[in-house]
């Protein structure tokens, strides 16, 4: 192999890895985020729940509404019945099931 085309290759590879290692970093770093994002939805609804017990849904429905597009749409059906009319007991399995939900969305996205 001639000497001069070491230097070229050198020059390429060179340049190869420094197009492509700000790429590999941001493609870590916005996992990084989603991950954030994922784990303050979590903390913040757990945290509601807390708080308000099986009626965070209706008390906090800002919370709620950040956390609804992961749910599971039977649930989130459920959820869209609940009034006045709907008893404690009924308010609780709702309750329960939704925390059962999150629980669910920690494990799939790898939180706690």
């Amino acid at each position: 192999m001639p000497e001069w085309l070491k230097y070229v290759l050198a020059f390429v590879v060179g340049g190869a890895g420094s197009f492509f290692a700000p790429w590999a970093n941001w493609g870590i770093e916005k996992r990084k985020i989603r991950l954030q994002q994922r784990i303050a939805i979590i903390k913040t609804f757990k945290k509601s729940l807390d708080d308000y017990g099986s009626g965070a849904v209706t008390h906090d429905p800002v919370r709620y509404a950040q956390l609804k597009p992961y749910l599971d749409k039977r649930l989130v059906a459920e959820i869209g019945k609940i009034d006045d009319e709907t008893d404690g007991e009924d308010r609780k399995a709702i309750a329960h099931k939704l925390i059962d939900e999150v629980a669910k969305l920690e494990r799939k996205w790898g939180i706690f």
